[in-house]
């Protein structure tokens, strides 16, 4: 998982990201949560967020826990995140997402970014 080769990071939290999207989306006879208002979906991504990131800080070591993690999280997220906003024709949280996508990638491959 903490390999620099390894898709993990990456393909494990789009997995959550995208099946809570369809959580919200297949229809169901019990009310569910809209995905752009399950505020607690939100926290659970910013806190998680927050949390891989200062781990990752506090070890500044990756091979003990590489940088990417944080990273790839917010990325999956966003993706979902954009894919919702262009489905509600929000234009405004579509930008959002755009922006942080392209923070994360940017800082995904912008060497000097994860070197600091």
């Amino acid at each position: 998982y903490n390999s620099p080769d390894s898709w993990l990071p990456f393909y494990l939290p789009l997995v959550v990201w995208v099946s809570t999207f369809l959580y919200c989306y297949v229809p169901s006879e019990s009310k569910r949560p809209t995905f752009h208002k399950w505020y607690a979906l939100h926290n659970f991504h910013n806190f998680g967020a927050i949390a891989l990131g200062l781990l990752s800080r506090y070890f500044h070591n990756d091979e003990v826990f590489n940088e990417r993690i944080p990273i790839l999280w917010s990325i999956g997220y966003f993706i979902v995140d954009l894919f919702e906003c262009l489905l509600r024709k929000d234009g405004v949280y579509a930008l959002h997402a755009v922006a942080c996508l392209a923070l994360g990638i940017f800082n995904y491959t912008t060497p000097i970014c994860r070197a600091l």
